[in-house]
């Protein structure tokens, strides 16, 4: 799997060549999309990803800078004709957002729209899951905002892998007859003697694990939901130095981010939402890595993998 950010600036409107929240997780055959600032489709354009594959758009809360292009996505994929469905998974007042705006500006939606609401507030702190699609499980839990937000963490389970040293020290020769016992799951061996496929598998690797923060403050649910991600995708619209006003609006510093980050034994942090205030994510990077070194800063419309 792959992952793009396709915004990292914090505020509604696109600006210099920056644009609002939205990040695209790429897996095989379908395309994730957490956060819909305006822009995003074109974005998704500039980045050579097919917005025909994007099954699921997963809003973390009511903020403009991060649901406003999701009624242009839904509109597009009506004049696109989609046939495929497509499942929105957000807060109960953007699901009706978007289903009273598309009927407002007479939208005619010819595909199956899934609006599933997150889960209340008031829910306990563990992740709960509100999308699967074959191996992909995501799971969302309540952050700490001023308006009803939510994280998202998406994992994939790894296929059994193939013992080939066992399969050969069998005389079975890596290629053809691994494919042929691959799909039919027993293979005759040139001595007349029959072998299976679950005779040969060994154990998975881990989950491949992505996490987004969307707008919060620091808080346990936050710190849960990053667990032992590979790549956390995190805002962090101030450093240090605006510690203050990141309390006051309920945003996180690149510090905090770092630390929770820490705390979750994320493999890959990614900083991003900053601050107009800011140029780029540079000052928000080096305050981060003086605390954990695994950290970057989000650059609009690099595709990049979710473990090397």
């Amino acid at each position: 799997m792959n992952y793009c950010v396709l915004g990292n600036r914090a505020g509604a409107a696109p600006y210099n060549n920056r644009h609002p929240a939205a990040v695209a997780l790429i897996a095989p055959g379908e395309v994730l999309l957490f956060d819909c600032g305006e822009g995003s489709v074109l974005q998704l354009q500039r980045a050579s990803i097919r917005r025909g594959a994007v099954s699921a758009v997963f809003i973390t809360h009511r903020h403009a800078d991060h649901c406003l292009g999701l009624l242009g996505l839904v509109a597009a994929f009506s004049s696109d004709r989609r046939s495929d469905p497509l499942t929105v998974v957000a807060p109960p007042e953007v699901n009706i957002w978007l289903r009273d705006s598309l009927t407002t500006l007479g939208v005619s939606v010819e595909f199956e729209l899934k609006c599933i609401d997150c889960p209340s507030v008031g829910a306990a702190a563990s992740p709960v899951e509100v999308f699967c699609s074959g191996d992909m499980r995501v799971f969302a839990a309540p952050v700490d905002h001023r308006v009803p937000a939510f994280a998202f963490r998406c994992s994939m389970a790894s296929q059994p892998r193939i013992d080939i040293e066992a399969l050969e020290a069998r005389g079975v020769e890596e290629g053809v007859q691994v494919g042929r016992l691959r799909r039919e799951g027993r293979l005759t061996l040139a001595d007349g003697s029959d072998i299976f496929l679950e005779d040969f598998l060994l154990a998975p690797h881990p989950p491949t694990v992505f996490a987004y923060s969307g707008d919060t403050a620091p808080c346990e649910a936050l710190a849960e939901i990053a667990r032992d991600a590979d790549v956390f995708v995190c805002e962090a619209t101030f450093t240090a130095k605006y510690a203050e006003r990141a309390a006051h609006t309920r945003h996180m510093t690149a510090a905090a981010a770092a630390e929770i980050a820490e705390r979750a034994g994320v493999k890959q942090l990614v900083l991003t939402h900053f601050s107009t205030r800011y140029r780029d994510g540079m000052q928000h990077l080096a305050e981060a890595r003086r605390r954990i070194p695994h950290v970057t800063a989000a650059v609009e419309l690099e595709i990049l993998p979710l473990k090397p």
